[in-house]
């Protein structure tokens, strides 16, 4: 069982401050501080705090061995870091923003496919659909669905189609 260490004045005062964070995990997490200061189990904060018990337990411990500042800051996320250095996503975008016939492309618009081929031809950046999509956004772009029509290469096909016949 986990419980935080007794609490100092100063300590109480900044939780209690806390509660007004405009971040909504922080008021949770500071609310279980305290509770737990006043004797609650985690499992008796669950529907209190709305945070599992596992999690409850890992922010009474943070708050145990950092004080309070171990609830307000984020630790860096496990996990595999970014496979693409910045040049190469900042490449992504240029080209991105790039019209496909001014790098001599038989098309007009991109399409995430079209995209992702030429990264990986003429760029050497082998990237996932989802992965492209998701940097294109972080930067604020959006592909849009392509809208096709037929243009008949008939001269006179302008005035057939309004129905207009001198």
């Amino acid at each position: 069982m986990v419980r935080v260490r007794p609490l100092s004045k100063a300590e109480e005062q900044q939780l209690y401050r806390l509660l007004d964070h405009p971040d909504p995990q922080i008021p949770k997490r500071a609310k279980a501080v305290l509770l737990s200061a006043q004797g609650y189990s985690a499992n008796e904060m669950v529907p209190v705090v709305n945070l599992t018990a596992k999690s409850i337990r890992k922010w009474l411990r943070r708050f145990n061995e950092e004080g309070v500042g171990g609830l307000t800051r984020e630790r860096k996320s496990p996990g595999r870091p970014r496979t693409f250095s910045p040049e190469q996503r900042k490449r992504m975008v240029e080209l991105a923003l790039t019209p496909p016939p001014a790098l001599g492309k038989p098309f007009t618009t991109w399409s995430l496919a079209k995209l992702r081929e030429h990264l990986a031809e003429e760029e050497g950046i082998r990237i996932r659909l989802g992965g492209l999509w998701k940097i294109l956004q972080e930067e604020g772009l959006s592909l849009q669905k392509a809208k096709r029509w037929i243009q008949s290469p008939d001269p006179e096909y302008a005035l057939k189609k309004s129905g207009s016949r001198s």
